[in-house]
């Protein structure tokens, strides 16, 4: 809902929120959006399937026997509405407030290989990825690096490069001279 508040902002609930006018980023938010609304749909058809048989059969051990079921599901849910929370930070609105993630930097970048296996197009990533430093805004840093991917990574095959140095995270994309940097403290080890 619009209010008399400058051309920029949107009001949520009485609240103003800033909504960044980058280009790169609003186009990165239309293109994943499809992306996550359809691990949305996966994770729906679980719980639909499941009310379903419960339904018809009103046998509750179902709930038993499908509980790895429900633990798949939720998990889904779990990383699917963190990577919902950045998209949404990324426009303007803090839905993640101080939530935390260890894999958070994983998840989103799995989300960007998800959006090119889309295009027919492939994206690696590195074996191991570190976390965002608990410090830092988790949302704004994977963000940041979401979209510098997306500007770099154009082959139909790329592959993300990490090398820590004694200064910073340098994030490179496979066969392309320009690099990503991250002061090192921003990033941490996953143990």
């Amino acid at each position: 809902m619009a209010d008399a508040m400058d051309s920029k902002s949107i009001s949520r609930e009485g609240v103003g929120v800033q909504v960044p006018a980058s280009a790169p980023s609003a186009q990165l938010a239309s293109e994943l959006l499809p992306v996550l609304l359809h691990k949305l749909n996966n994770v729906t058809q679980v719980f639909s399937g499941l009310n379903s048989l419960l339904t018809v059969t009103k046998d509750a051990s179902l709930l038993t026997e499908r509980a790895g079921d429900l633990e798949y599901a939720g998990a889904q849910l779990h990383r699917l509405g963190w990577v919902v929370g950045m998209l949404g930070a990324s426009q303007g609105a803090d839905l993640l407030l101080a939530r935390r993630e260890a894999q958070a930097l994983r998840w989103s970048l799995e989300a960007l290989c998800e959006l090119y296996g889309r295009e027919g197009r492939r994206l690696e990533l590195p074996e191991r990825l570190p976390r965002v430093t608990p410090t830092e805004a988790e949302p704004r840093v994977c963000w940041e690096l979401l979209v510098w991917v997306r500007a770099h990574a154009s082959a139909a095959q790329s592959r993300i490069l990490l090398e820590a140095t004694d200064e910073a995270w340098v994030f490179r994309v496979e066969g392309v001279a320009a690099e990503y940097r991250l002061p090192r403290a921003v990033l941490v080890e996953l143990s």
